[in-house]
């Protein structure tokens, strides 16, 4: 971390490219152990009942996690589309590039997918196995095939709103066109003329918006439910969670016009409020006072680069 904040220094004195990418493998290389050092302290300051939480995973487990793995797919899925690309552009033929560009977006959505179910299904197995109530340890097996399907199904609910947006949209670029090649080089007519298409570029990008929303909030449900329901506890202690796609979108999106009402002063509010639903919502079956609870010794690390660490902290989203 010294050396990390002494490339900064320099480079802010003498601004040189070198010391700038430096800065940038650096920060890869230190950030998941700084993320990871974060929650640790995060648990260790947290108890149920006198007892305290402990997390702790190995820094190259947590850099494979969230840089290796994730890198290497979305390389691999750049390559694969490029080879695509390129292999459209040679052969000449205005068929064949389309459908060399369409296989090769397809390929890199799917990478796309895949990396992201990937990410999730790790994240949930470094954080879950890693994790202790006082000395009891979760436990939890995550299937990488679920999660990409999960990620599939969300972005296959995403199509229709594109769908929709472009045939909102093309035409009216089409005739934007007309419009420009008929008046010529009169931009007052034209922008008059523009008028109808202002407001259907809008309200394709609403549609484009909400149906992001409704691809998030499907893939934030459906990973939750399927994470609480795989996560265990020493002690045959189970959990499951039943949030509702409806009961989500309704309350990311009420909470979002009262935020933009009030210029986010209700920010705190809506989080609260969000955060009450998905406690309500999330379930421990068993007997807790039942296990042989125990304590822990742990303390949270005071160095330096731990107290920078502590301002770092990062939950999964489905948290």
């Amino acid at each position: 971390m010294l050396v990390l904040y002494a490339v900064f220094i320099i480079n802010m004195v003498h601004g040189n490219i070198v010391l700038q990418l430096c800065m940038i493998a650096l920060f890869l290389i230190f950030f998941p152990w700084l993320i990871t050092q974060g929650l640790r302290y995060q648990f260790l300051m947290t108890e149920i009942n006198g007892i305290r939480f402990s997390f702790y995973a190995s820094p190259l487990r947590a850099w494979w996690v969230m840089m290796g793995c994730p890198l290497l797919i979305v390389a691999a899925a750049i390559t694969v589309f490029s080879f695509f690309t390129s292999s459209a552009l040679s052969s000449g033929s205005y068929t064949a590039i389309f459908t060399m560009i369409g296989i090769g977006t397809l390929v890199l959505l799917l990478g796309v997918a895949i990396m992201q179910g990937v990410y999730a299904a790790q994240w949930f197995g470094m954080l879950v196995n890693n994790l202790q109530y006082g000395k009891l340890k979760f436990s939890g097996e995550f299937s990488m095939k679920k999660c990409i399907i999960i990620i599939v199904l969300s972005m296959l609910l995403f199509v229709p709103f594109i769908a929709i947006a472009l045939y909102i949209t093309i035409p009216a670029f089409f005739m934007l066109s007309q419009y420009a090649y008929a008046v010529g080089d009169n931009p007052e007519q034209l922008a008059m003329l523009m008028g109808p298409f202002y407001g259907k570029l809008i309200f394709s990008y609403l549609v484009y918006i909400v149906g992001a929303i409704i691809c998030y909030i499907f893939a934030f449900v459906k990973l939750r439910n399927y994470f609480y329901s795989q996560l265990a506890l020493e002690g045959d202690i189970r959990f499951s969670s039943t949030v509702t796609l409806g009961r989500v979108f309704w309350i990311s999106i009420t909470n979002f016009l009262l935020c933009s009402v009030t210029l986010f002063l209700a920010w705190p509010w809506a989080k609260v409020r969000f955060t009450r639903y998905l406690l309500e919502n999330t379930y421990l079956h068993g007997d807790l006072s039942s296990l042989p609870l125990e304590n822990h010794d742990q303390q949270p690390a005071k160095d330096p680069a731990n107290l920078l660490a502590r301002g770092l902290s990062f939950y999964p989203a489905l948290f």
